[in-house]
């Protein structure tokens, strides 16, 4: 015997992200050794995440620490936190 269900319901369209913060740059808490193939060893800065704002952003190497997750901020990107308090990452134009 097989159940399938199918429901629909009416929903409001959802909110948009607010703009963009100002920006404002990171405050590294410490730094950290990590390894990058095409660099070797490197120190990078670390920052925790609960510490950074809406707007911060920080330049790659770096590593954004959290309770669950560390994300890692690659040479050539940068991380943004934005106005919902998610990190958005982008590619630096070479």
């Amino acid at each position: 015997m097989n159940w399938t269900l199918r429901l629909a319901a009416a929903m409001d369209e959802p909110d948009l992200c607010p703009p963009d913060p100002i920006t404002v740059a990171g405050i590294p808490d410490g730094k950290r050794k990590m390894f990058d193939p095409d660099r070797g060893m490197q120190e990078i800065p670390v920052y925790r995440r609960k510490t950074m704002p809406s707007g911060t952003e920080v330049a790659g190497p770096a590593a954004i620490v959290e309770d669950e997750t560390t994300t890692i901020v690659l040479t050539g990107f940068s991380a943004r936190i934005n106005a919902m308090g998610c990190i958005v990452m982008r590619r630096e134009e070479e």
